[in-house]
């Protein structure tokens, strides 16, 4: 798990996590994984679904690690990363073949509430990083 704050443009920490999530574009339903998570966003490893253009807005639907509630947000592509090259974990080592490509989302829209249970989570798998 990595803190990217003081990269870019960061506001909040952001964690590595592999998560599966309903991305829901229009009126389809594709699954995706989380590249990974904070609570002013997420970025996603594209499965199964097309290409999606920068600032289309999608729905999200997932669930954190050891938890029943299901978090509703929805999030505006802010980035579509194809870059062919392998992503690297925490430690700085390749991945497991995963390509990396995936979609940068800003959330526009999430519960207080929801937004709360991401940051307890961030914040959690932060400090058991340490």
């Amino acid at each position: 798990m990595v803190s990217e704050t003081s990269l870019g443009q960061r506001r909040h920490d952001r964690v590595r996590v592999d998560l599966y999530v309903n991305e829901v574009v229009g009126d389809q339903v594709h699954m995706a994984r989380t590249r990974d998570l904070s609570e002013d966003g997420a970025s996603l490893y594209r499965l199964l679904a097309p290409n999606i253009p920068e600032g289309t807005r999608l729905g999200l639907e997932l669930r954190l690690p050891n938890s029943d509630e299901v978090i509703w947000a929805t999030a505006d592509v802010i980035r579509d990363v194809v870059d062919g090259g392998q992503d690297k974990d925490a430690g700085g080592r390749e991945g497991a073949g995963q390509a990396n490509e995936y979609l940068a989302l800003s959330f526009a829209a999430i519960s207080r509430e929801d937004r709360e249970r991401i940051r307890r989570f961030v914040a959690s798998a932060l400090g058991d990083a340490l």
